[in-house]
């Protein structure tokens, strides 16, 4: 892995990833902890954790995620959203 900075991408694949911004590469990749797809991704200062919003429709699915990077483990998972979460930010 490389020491950052990171760019998280999710995609229809149901995984995250995290690309090393100076290395223009995947650093890791994360999942799938999702059912829907993430559409919002924002990686914490530190890089030791990954917000993350997912798609859905009438509450199914609509999820604000905290991913810790290490185990991929979600750490908070918020489901008061009816609909997708489509934008997140640390």
């Amino acid at each position: 892995e490389g020491e950052g900075p990171y760019v998280a991408q999710g995609s229809e694949d149901l995984r995250l990833r995290l690309w090393d911004a100076r290395a223009m590469a995947v650093a890791q990749t994360l999942g799938p902890p999702y059912t829907y797809f993430p559409l919002c991704a924002a990686v914490t200062e530190s890089g030791a954790a990954v917000v993350t919003g997912s798609n859905g429709f009438e509450g199914s699915g609509c999820a604000l995620r905290v991913v810790d990077r290490r185990t991929g483990g979600v750490l908070v998972e918020r489901r008061a959203h009816d609909q997708a979460v489509t934008s997140c930010t640390v």
